[in-house]
């Protein structure tokens, strides 16, 4: 904020002539409004951006846009971003269906004055990402789907696979069950 400083020639109550310092301040913010974040840079469907800045001004703001577009597209929406904190601003987009190519978006600050910072541009906007959300089964799914459709059963779906499975459990009882372990040995001995 710029100050003016005006010099007024007084009369003090004692008579004497003096001069006294006047200070009038007006809001003269000529300076652009600074403005800081980072790009999530990767998103999934169905699940909200967010988007926070920092944006500075002496002077003060008068409002902080988000302006964004699903790609490709040649207008962009406007949303107003709120304050979370002393200089701190937060925009939320819902990544939903007509995103699925992906979301461009600058922000834009103005101050008292009308005097308008960016960061980004309608020419140069940030781009996200937006993947569809990732799911655990589905790659096993898919992979066994594409070994019946071959003909092909997966081994654990195969008759030799579960007859080898029971005589290795069988025979592993057997051994152990004649294993008695210790203690006196009986038998028949034959001497001629």
């Amino acid at each position: 904020m710029k100050k003016i400083v005006t010099t007024l020639l007084v009369l003090s109550l004692s008579g004497f002539p003096g001069l006294a310092s006047l200070v009038l301040a007006k809001p003269t913010d000529q300076d652009v409004p600074i403005l800081r974040h980072h790009s999530p840079g990767l998103l999934y469907q169905g699940k909200t951006m967010v988007i926070e800045a920092v944006v500075e001004n002496e002077g003060g703001l008068s409002t902080v846009i988000l302006w964004y577009r699903a790609k490709g597209k040649s207008r962009f929406q406007k949303i107003n971003m709120t304050p979370t904190e002393r200089e701190r601003y937060e925009g939320h987009i819902e990544a939903d269906g007509k995103f699925k190519d992906g979301i461009e978006y600058y922000i834009e600050a103005v101050n008292l004055l009308g005097i308008k910072g960016r960061d980004g541009s309608s020419g140069k906007p940030y781009f996200v990402e937006v993947h569809e959300p990732l799911s655990l089964t589905a790659p096993l799914a898919l992979r066994t789907a594409q070994k019946e459709v071959k003909g092909r059963k997966p081994f654990w779906k195969k008759t030799w696979f579960w007859i080898t499975v029971v005589a290795a459990i069988g025979g592993g009882i057997a051994v152990a069950g004649n294993d008695s372990g210790g203690g006196q040995a009986s038998g028949t001995v034959i001497v001629e």
